[in-house]
C-alpha cells in the first residue's frame, strides 16, 4: 500500500491534494503537513514511498527535499512549483510539477511514479539505489516539448524555440537529424527543419536521449560514450522497424534509445563498481549483466527502469527497458515494444560480437522458431552500416 507525504503551507490546498488522491486511489495512505519540520521528523521515523512538497513561501520545500535526497535516497521526490524558476533547483526532485496542476493530472503524475517503484519489491535494487544516491531529475527541455505534443496549435518553430535555449543540446539534435539514419541528401541547419525531418514525436524522443546523456556527467574511465550512443541509436532504429505496420514504433524507438541508461548510471555514479564489473566480466568470460548481478544482486536494466519510472515515462517504455535482457525470444514472436527492444538488442549485439553462448537451462536463450529472423538480421545489418557511416 503506497504511503505518500504531502507538504503545503496552505491547509485548503493541502486538503485538495489529499481529497484528490484518496478519491482516485483508495489503496493509498496520505499524510499531510503544513510544517516542513514536523514533516521531516515524521518521514525520518517512517520513510514513505513518495514525498510531495510545495515550493511556495513560507514552506521551505527545497530544504525538505534536500534532506530526503541525502537521508532517504530511495524515496521518490516531487516538487510542486509556481513558476519555472524552481526548475533551476529541480535536481532536488525526480519530478517538478506545476503548483496549479488540476486534480486528475496531479493524481496521474504521482501514479506514474509509484507504478514503477520497483525498489519496494526488489531489496537488491533498493540497496543499489541507495549506493547510487541522487538520481537526475526528469529532463526539463523534454518535458516542455511533450507539452507541445498535446497542443494542436504548436508549430515547428515552437519546438525550435524551446530547444534553441540550449545550444549544446541543439547541436546534438542537429547531428542526429543529419545522420545517415535519416538521409543525407540535404543537410538541415536549423531546428525547425530538423523537427520537420524527424517528426515532432521522434524529435522529442531524440531530445530526451540527448538530455539523459548530459544529466549524468563524466563516466568512469574506460566507458566509451561514442560506442554507447551508437549502440543505443542502432537498437532504437531496429526496434522501431522490425514490424513496419505496428502502431507502437515510437514507444519502441524511445525505449531503444534509453534501454541501457542503467549502465550510464553505474558508470557515472559508481565508477569503482563499474571497473569491477568490467574486470569480472573479462576474467570470467561473463556478460556484463551477470557480473552486475554477482556484484549488486540486480542489474542495469532494472536500475534504468527505476530511473525512467520516476521520470514518469510511459509504462511500456519502462517495462521494455527493464526486460530488454530477460524477455524470451523463442518460437514465433508476437511483437510489441517490449519484445521489439529485446529483439533489437540481440540483433545489434550479434553484429557487435557481444552475444553470450546460451545454456540449455537459460529461459532467455534465443531459439529461432520464427521465419522472420533472416529479414530481421538483414535489417539490423543495414542500420549497422548506416551507423558506421554517420
Amino acid at each position: 500500500m503506497p504511503h505518500v507525504v504531502c507538504i503545503h503551507p496552505e491547509p485548503r490546498a493541502l486538503e485538495r491534494w489529499r481529497r484528490a488522491l484518496l478519491e482516485q486511489r483508495h489503496d493509498w495512505t496520505v499524510e499531510c503537513h503544513t510544517d516542513p519540520e514536523v514533516a521531516t521528523r515524521r518521514l525520518d521515523a517512517a520513510p514513505p514511498d513518495l514525498v510531495v512538497s510545495a515550493c511556495t513561501p513560507p514552506c521551505n520545500g527545497r530544504a525538505l527535499l534536500a534532506h530526503v535526497r541525502e537521508t532517504h535516497p530511495d524515496v521518490a521526490r516531487v516538487l510542486m512549483a509556481a513558476d519555472d524558476r524552481a526548475l533551476e533547483e529541480s535536481e532536488l526532485a525526480q519530478r517538478v510539477l506545476p503548483l496549479d496542476l488540476d486534480a486528475d493530472a496531479f493524481v496521474e503524475s504521482l501514479s506514474q511514479i509509484l507504478q514503477h517503484r520497483e525498489p519496494q519489491l526488489d531489496p537488491a535494487l533498493r540497496r543499489l539505489l541507495g549506493r547510487v544516491g541522487q538520481l537526475p531529475a526528469a529532463p526539463e527541455t523534454h518535458a516542455q516539448l511533450v507539452e507541445r505534443l498535446h497542443d494542436p496549435h504548436a508549430t515547428l518553430e515552437d519546438y525550435a524555440r524551446i530547444l534553441g535555449q540550449d545550444a549544446a543540446l541543439a547541436t546534438q539534435v542537429l547531428r542526429v537529424a543529419n545522420s545517415a539514419y535519416f538521409g543525407r541528401d540535404r543537410a538541415v541547419s536549423d531546428l525547425a527543419a530538423a523537427a520537420g525531418r524527424l517528426g515532432t514525436r521522434l524529435f522529442t524522443d531524440v531530445v530526451l536521449a540527448a538530455e539523459t546523456l548530459d544529466a549524468f556527467g563524466r563516466p568512469a574511465e574506460g566507458f566509451d560514450m561514442a560506442t554507447f550512443q551508437r549502440h543505443a541509436a542502432s537498437v532504437a532504429r531496429v526496434a522501431s522497424t522490425v514490424d513496419p505496420r505496428a502502431d507502437w514504433c515510437e514507444e519502441a524507438f524511445m525505449a531503444g534509445l534509453l534501454h541501457d541508461v542503467g549502465r550510464l548510471v553505474i558508470a557515472t555514479r559508481l565508477p569503482d563498481e563499474y571497473a569491477a564489473i568490467e574486470a569480472l566480466s573479462i576474467a570470467k568470460g561473463w556478460p556484463r549483466r551477470r557480473a552486475e548481478q554477482q556484484l549488486f544482486g540486480t542489474d542495469h536494466a532494472r536500475l534504468g527502469a527505476a530511473l525512467l519510472g520516476t521520470w514518469g515515462l510511459p509504462s511500456v517504455v519502462v517495462t521494455a527497458v527493464r526486460e530488454h535482457h530477460s524477455c524470451p525470444l523463442t518460437g514465433e514472436l508476437v511483437l510489441d515494444p517490449i519484445v521489439a527492444v529485446a529483439l533489437a538488442e540481440h540483433l545489434v549485439n550479434e553484429l557487435e560480437g557481444d552475444v553470450p553462448n546460451p545454456t540449455a537451462n537459460d529461459p532467455t536463450a534465443v531459439h529461432e522458431g520464427d521465419p522472420r529472423w533472416p529479414w530481421w538480421r538483414a535489417l539490423a545489418a543495414e542500420f549497422d552500416e548506416d551507423a558506421m557511416a554517420a
